[in-house]
C-alpha cells in the first residue's frame, strides 16, 4: 500500500509544476501565466521572483499589472487580493493581449447578471528585466550586430527609394518618348465627337484617353467649333466614319464524296440463314425424336418389372423416366424455336433495297473574313485645317464548303466540319477590341496621308451626325461636283452593288444617304456592304421593308447621288435601260422595250396572286440585275425584280412598276 501511495505521489509531481501546486490550484501555470499567491510568500518581490523563475524557463519575460482599474467591477479569480496571477510574454504588448484574452473570457459571479469585457487601458505594475543567459562580450557584439543589420536596413531602404524614383522617372521619360513618337505635345487636344452611324456599337474603344487634353462632344456647331479653335493650337477632331465587314475567298480545293442517287434490290442475306438454321433445327429435331422414342421403350417396358425391395431396379427405373422427361423437353424447345424461326422466314422479304451512291465533288474553300472601324480626323495645326481617314481592322480565318449535296452519305458529318456563314456573320458583328491612345495618335501622325481642306464650312458637316435625307420622289437632286465619274454613262454615280454573305444585287441611291433594292437581295442578311462605281465601300442597314411588292430601304453611312423618277404616262413600246451587275458582272447596262405594263405575283406571293404593278420588258435582267434601277431617258421608272427562266422563256423580265416604289417610298 504504500508503495502504491509513493508511486502516484510521482506521477503528480511529473504531471504538474511544483510552483502550480504551491496554490493548490488546479492549472496554477502554463507557458503563458503562474498564479503565485500570499500563502508562497507575504512579500512582493519573492512571490515576483517565484513567476520570474517559471518564465525564465520559457525564455519570457515576467509581467504584473495593478488590479485596482477593476474598481466598481467584480474581481476575476487572479486578481483577488491574495491572489496574484504573474504573465509570462516576450514584451508588454504580447503580455497586455493575454491579459485581455484572459479578462474577457472570465464569466462574473451571477449577482452581477454582466460580462466582464476589454478595458481601454492596462497599467503595468513592474516587469522583469530580460532574460540574460550571455556574456558582456556576447551582449556588446550582439549589439554591434543589431546595429550593422539596423544600418544595412537603413542604407537598403535609402537604395530602394532611390531605385524607384530612378524607375518612376525613366517611366515618365519613356512616357514622354511614345508620345512625341506619336506626335503628341503638350499642345495637343483632342475632340471626340459621338456619331450615331450603322454598328456604331462595335467601334473599338479607345484606351487611356486621359493621357491628353480631351473633349467629348455629343454634337458640333459653329460656336463650340471657333471656340475649340481660338483657346487651341493643336487640335485632332475624330469621330466615327464607317464600319465594313467582308469575307474573301483565299483559297479553294475541289473534295469528292458520295451522294445517295437511288436503290438496288439484293438478295436477303438474312434469308438463307434462316433457311439454314431451320435446317439445322430439322434434323436436331429427328434426333430428338429417336432418343425420346427409345426412352419411352424403356420405360415402357420397366413398367411391368416388378421391384419389390430392390433399391437397384427402382433406382434403374426412375432414371429411365428421368431420361423420358428430358426427352420430351428437348422435343417441345426444339418444335417451339423451329416454329418461330418458320414465323420469321415466312416475314423476310426475299430482297432487300440497297442505297445506291455516285461520286460527286464539293468546294472546300478558306475565307478570310475582315471587319474594319474607320474614323474620320480633322486636324488642325498652324492655322491649317487637313483631313484623312484612319481605319482599325480584325481579320480571322474559316473553313467553309459549297456544294455539298443534302443526299450526301456523310452529310451531318460534313455539315458540322466546316464553318457556317452565319458563324463568319457572328463574328463580324462582335466589338472590336479596345485600342491604346498612342496607337490612335501613331495611326494619325505617321500612316496616314492628309489632305489639305481649303474650306473651312465643309469640315463641320462632315464631324456632324448623318441624317435620314429626305426623299424627294419628284425632282431628287444632288450637288455632284465632289462625286468622281468613272463611266461616260452618268447614271451609274447613283448605282450600288449591294454585297451580302449570300451573294450580290443592285440598288441605286432614292435620297444622299438611302439606297433602294429588292428585299430577296438582302433577305436574312447580318452584314450588307454597298459598293459605288468609284470602288469605295460602306456599310448598310435595313430600316424599312415590303414583302408584297419585294423591296427593300437601306440606310447607308456614304452619301451618293440620288435618282429622279418619272413622272408621267408610260408607254408601251418605250425603250427602257436596266442597270446593274449581271452575273457578278458589275455596272453594265442592257437595253429593252416595255412589253406591258400588268399587274403580276411577286416573289414573295404564296398564292400568285397578280396584285402588284409591273413592268414587263425586254430588257435583260439576269441575277446580279435585281434591285437595279430600270430607266427610261434620264428617269426610274421601276425596280429590277426577276427574269423568268431563260431555258423556257425569252425576253421575259419585270421590274416593280414607278407608282408601286413612290408609295413604298412615301
Amino acid at each position: 500500500m504504500i508503495k502504491i501511495i509513493i508511486y502516484f505521489t510521482l506521477i503528480l509531481f511529473v504531471s504538474f509544476d511544483a510552483q502550480a501546486l504551491i496554490g493548490n490550484k488546479k492549472h496554477q501555470s502554463s507557458t503563458n501565466h503562474i498564479y503565485v499567491s500570499n500563502k508562497d510568500s507575504k512579500d512582493a518581490n519573492v512571490r515576483f521572483n517565484i513567476a520570474k523563475r517559471h518564465c525564465s524557463k520559457y525564455k519570457k519575460n515576467t509581467f504584473h499589472f495593478k488590479n485596482d482599474w477593476y474598481k466598481g467591477n467584480p474581481l476575476p479569480t487572479g486578481f483577488r487580493k491574495k491572489n496574484f496571477r504573474f504573465i509570462c510574454a516576450l514584451n508588454s504588448s504580447v503580455a497586455r493581449e493575454i491579459l485581455y484574452d484572459f479578462i474577457a473570457n472570465k464569466k462574473p459571479k451571477k449577482k452581477y447578471n454582466k460580462k466582464i469585457g476589454k478595458q481601454k487601458s492596462i497599467v503595468l505594475q513592474f516587469s522583469s528585466r530580460d532574460f540574460e543567459t550571455r556574456t558582456p562580450q556576447q551582449i556588446e557584439k550582439d549589439k554591434a550586430e543589431k546595429k550593422r543589420i539596423e544600418e544595412e536596413k537603413r542604407l537598403a531602404e535609402i537604395k530602394a527609394k532611390e531605385e524607384a524614383e530612378k524607375r518612376r522617372l525613366a517611366a515618365i521619360a519613356e512616357k514622354k518618348r511614345k508620345k512625341i513618337e506619336a506626335g503628341i505635345t503638350d499642345n495637343t487636344t483632342l475632340v471626340k465627337i459621338k456619331k450615331n452611324i450603322d454598328k456604331s456599337n462595335l467601334f473599338p474603344e479607345i484606351d487611356n484617353l486621359n493621357e491628353v487634353n480631351l473633349i467629348s462632344l455629343n454634337d458640333i456647331d459653329r460656336n463650340n467649333f471657333n471656340n475649340i479653335i481660338n483657346k487651341n493650337n493643336e487640335v485632332y477632331f475624330i469621330t466615327k466614319a464607317d464600319y465594313l465587314a467582308t469575307s474573301n475567298i483565299v483559297n479553294q480545293i475541289k473534295k469528292k464524296s458520295q451522294m445517295k442517287v437511288g436503290e438496288t434490290l439484293v438478295p436477303n442475306p438474312d434469308l438463307s440463314g434462316l433457311k439454314t438454321e431451320i435446317n439445322n433445327l430439322d434434323r436436331q429435331r429427328t434426333i430428338a425424336y429417336r432418343k425420346l422414342e427409345v426412352a419411352d421403350a424403356r420405360v415402357s417396358y420397366n413398367i411391368g418389372v416388378n421391384c419389390g425391395a430392390d433399391w437397384i431396379c427402382l433406382a434403374n427405373q426412375a432414371a429411365d423416366i428421368k431420361v423420358l422427361t428430358d426427352a420430351q423437353k428437348s422435343v417441345k424447345a426444339i418444335n417451339i424455336k423451329l416454329n418461330n424461326l418458320i414465323d420469321k422466314l415466312a416475314n423476310t422479304p426475299a430482297e432487300i433495297a440497297r442505297p445506291r451512291y455516285k461520286s460527286y465533288e464539293y468546294i472546300e474553300q478558306d475565307v478570310e473574313a475582315k471587319k474594319e472601324a474607320i474614323f474620320i480626323v480633322i486636324k488642325y495645326s498652324n492655322g491649317k485645317f487637313q483631313e484623312t481617314e484612319i481605319n482599325f481592322f480584325e481579320t480571322k480565318k474559316f473553313r467553309t464548303s459549297s456544294g455539298i449535296n443534302a443526299k450526301d452519305k456523310s452529310y451531318e458529318r460534313l455539315k458540322n466540319k466546316y464553318d457556317g456563314i452565319n458563324k463568319i456573320s457572328n463574328w463580324q458583328n462582335i466589338k472590336f477590341s479596345s485600342i491604346g491612345y498612342l496607337d490612335l495618335f501613331k495611326k494619325i501622325n505617321n500612316q496616314s496621308k492628309f489632305k489639305l481642306v481649303s474650306n473651312r464650312n465643309k469640315i463641320i458637316p462632315i464631324l456632324k451626325e448623318t441624317k435620314i435625307a429626305k426623299i424627294n420622289v419628284e425632282e431628287s437632286t444632288l450637288d455632284s461636283s465632289d462625286l468622281g465619274k468613272t463611266s461616260n454613262d452618268s447614271r451609274f454615280n447613283s448605282v450600288v452593288v449591294v454585297n451580302t454573305n449570300e451573294g450580290m444585287g443592285a440598288g441605286f441611291y432614292v435620297s444622299s444617304n438611302l439606297i433602294l433594292t429588292n428585299y430577296h437581295v438582302v433577305e436574312n442578311s447580318l452584314n450588307i456592304t454597298i459598293e459605288n462605281i468609284n470602288g469605295k465601300k460602306s456599310s448598310a442597314r435595313l430600316i424599312k421593308k415590303d414583302l408584297s411588292k419585294d423591296l427593300a430601304l437601306l440606310k447607308v453611312n456614304k452619301r451618293g447621288k440620288p435618282v429622279r423618277f418619272f413622272n408621267g404616262k408610260l408607254n408601251q413600246g418605250s425603250e427602257v435601260e436596266a442597270l446593274g451587275h449581271p452575273r457578278g458582272l458589275k455596272f453594265s447596262l442592257s437595253k429593252g422595250t416595255v412589253s406591258a405594263i400588268r399587274k403580276y405575283a411577286s416573289t414573295y406571293d404564296a398564292l400568285g396572286t397578280p396584285n402588284v404593278l409591273f413592268i414587263q420588258t425586254d430588257a435583260a435582267i439576269n441575277p446580279g440585275n435585281s434591285g437595279g434601277p430600270l430607266f427610261y431617258k434620264n428617269k426610274v421608272v421601276g425596280v429590277n425584280t426577276q427574269g423568268l427562266s431563260k431555258s423556257e422563256n425569252e425576253g421575259l423580265n419585270f421590274a416593280v412598276h414607278y407608282n408601286e416604289v413612290k408609295r413604298f417610298l412615301k
